[in-house]
């Protein structure tokens, strides 16, 4: 009985505020990045995070740049206000994707990166203070090296790469068991121009899988790790489901991403976007197949690209929303569609129209209010000369009205991967419990509120966080 009341309290509380949001127009962080920027990550890369004695504890942003060469990070002095520090690399040429992740083991968040122009995966260790070390090869012969993703991908503590190439075809995996390197075959047989993957546990079983998408044929296809290799071959650790996610109704794709598309927990959705104009999410059926259902983005006056499709709650209601961008020149650059709450969304809604080629974008709290704010970079801005990284406030008032803890204690990140950071006024000792969405309370535990905690061993989905003393509960989302 107290299980399901929790539940209720949960439910009532959030759907009795749930009023949609609003964004703050672009705040220009950066009006003249290095030339042409096509990736960016978000995550703690001064360790304020975890330092106790620094005030500003903030969520950070790293960018790369394709023509320009190079590897920006921005700190955010926990207001959302960003300073361009020392540039992390000058000259790594050709930047494709970017990634945060701690590589090393050592509590600081290093940084990956793939280039396409020099066929190279590589990471910067972070010094933790946010001064990161020289260029460190994990593959100097990664035929085109496109997208770049850090997990624990066997069944150690370390954090592996995987990795794919547009030229070769590759879609691999590197054991992170020290350098050198080596490469491991997810798909042994290379197929036409991967664009893009993900890599998250879809079935719940306690390994990351991963979908991969494809341009040329428009399929999008799902591998299995079963964590052990088979005996008679050590090498390959992913299983082919033999029955791709979309059978390539569409091609051009150029983003796909595992996610809780209908907000009912495992197993998790894919959702894609293709530059045809086309954004789809496949849900799981009891055979093993895919169900794939269109969103639908109002016709305008020339066709609009996704480049990203994206899932995040960005209205506090435990409904995950659909935020897409936009890779030409025209039309609105960033849109979001709320969640109707029955596995459909609402027509489209534009939270910026000021930007050239979004060709990526980061969703975190970059202003530490307890919403999903958004970090974008323009390819090219209205002159088509110049770049820039640009970030998009929510205007969500925070949720809970019964005491004033959430104002309080703050919790980061969240999204979380690995470990999550509280802080907040009080130096006492607080007792915190997490529950499932089905109300169990799955951990029990009292810690200091300046301190970290681990959940990297908590399945991707939502919980609720609720702090011993006080009403307000927390939703958090663990990717």
């Amino acid at each position: 009985m107290k299980r399901t009341l929790l539940v209720l309290f949960v439910f009532i509380s959030i759907n009795s505020f749930s009023q949609g949001t609003t964004f703050t127009p672009a705040i220009v962080i950066n009006a003249q990045t290095g030339s042409n920027p096509l990736a960016i990550d978000s995550g703690d890369l001064d360790a304020d995070l975890s330092n106790p004695s620094d005030v500003n504890k903030s969520i950070d942003i790293v960018i790369g740049t394709y023509f320009g060469s190079t590897i920006e990070w921005y700190k955010n002095d926990g207001n959302g206000n960003f300073t361009i520090q020392p540039l992390v690399s000058s000259t790594l040429t050709g930047i494709y994707d970017i990634e945060i992740a701690d590589l090393n083991g050592d509590n600081y968040n290093d940084i990956l990166a793939a280039s396409y122009a020099e066929n190279k995966l590589v990471w910067y260790a972070n010094d933790g203070a946010g001064g990161f070390g020289s260029e460190q090869i994990i593959s100097n012969t990664f035929n085109g090296a496109f997208k770049i993703i850090a997990g624990k991908i066997d069944d150690d503590s370390t954090i592996d790469i995987a990795a794919i190439a547009y030229n070769s075809g590759a879609i691999s995996w590197y054991a992170n068991d020290g350098a050198p390197w080596t490469e491991l075959n997810i798909k042994t047989t290379p197929a036409s121009a991967p664009t893009d993957f993900d890599l998250k546990d879809i079935d719940n079983d306690g390994d990351l899988d991963i979908t991969v998408a494809y341009a040329g044929s428009g399929v999008v296809e799902l591998y299995y790790n079963p964590l052990d290799p088979p005996a008679n071959n050590p090498i390959v650790f992913f299983e082919d489901t033999n029955n791709p996610v979309s059978s390539g109704n569409s091609g051009g794709l150029y983003d796909v991403s595992i996610a809780d598309v209908d907000d009912d927990g495992f197993p998790l959705d894919i959702i894609k976007a293709d530059y045809n104009g086309n954004v789809a999410w496949y849900e799981k059926e009891g055979d093993g197949t895919f169900t794939e259902t269109i969103i639908n983005i109002a016709d305008q006056a020339v066709p609009y690209r996704p480049s990203n499709a994206r899932i995040a709650d960005l209205d506090n209601d435990m409904h995950n929303d659909i935020i897409v961008s936009n890779a030409i020149t025209v039309n609105d650059d960033i849109i979001w569609m709320e969640s109707n709450d029955d596995d459909t969304f609402m027509m489209e809604v534009a939270i910026d129209a000021t930007q050239f080629q979004v060709y990526d974008l980061t969703i975190n709290d970059f202003d530490d209010d307890g919403d999903l704010d958004i970090a974008s970079i323009s390819y090219q801005d209205n002159d088509q000369q110049d770049s820039s990284l640009n970030l998009f406030l929510n205007n969500k008032i925070i949720l809970g009205v019964s005491s004033n803890s959430i104002d309080i204690i703050k919790i980061h990140p969240n999204p979380v991967k690995d470990k999550l950071n509280f802080k907040g006024s009080f130096s006492a000792p607080l007792n915190i419990s997490i529950y499932n969405i089905l109300g169990k309370k799955i951990y029990d535990k009292t810690i200091e509120l300046n301190s970290g905690l681990d959940v990297s061993n908590l399945q991707s989905g939502f919980y609720i966080i609720k702090f011993e003393g006080f009403n307000d509960t927390y939703k958090l989302v663990k990717e």
